[in-house]
């Protein structure tokens, strides 16, 4: 019984680390500070002033990062983003 929690417990790390390389590995490092913006809880505006980006440029971002994510909102985005290991639950890059 305990040999097939831990063969479960070993597969499902595997599993999130194949998850988490696989979508790292996709993500620019303008995407990845978006995330981290958004995970530390600024707004769009303040994010376009941090990066010298325009609004239509951020929303593009955004859009794609949601797609990627498979989020209909900014903070299922965050949490997907979390949950796969990309940013901490503080906003910073892992």
């Amino acid at each position: 019984m305990l040999k097939n929690i831990a063969m479960y417990i070993e597969e499902m790390i595997i599993y999130r680390y194949g998850k988490c390389n696989a979508i790292d590995k996709g993500l620019s490092l303008t995407e990845k500070s978006i995330l981290s913006f958004l995970a530390c809880g600024m707004d769009r505006k303040e994010i376009m002033y941090e990066m010298n980006i325009s609004e239509t440029t951020l929303r593009r971002y955004i859009d794609k990062l949601k797609f990627k994510f498979k989020a209909k909102n900014d903070i299922t985005l965050v949490l997907n983003a979390i949950d796969a290991g990309i940013i901490d639950t503080r906003g910073r890059l892992l």
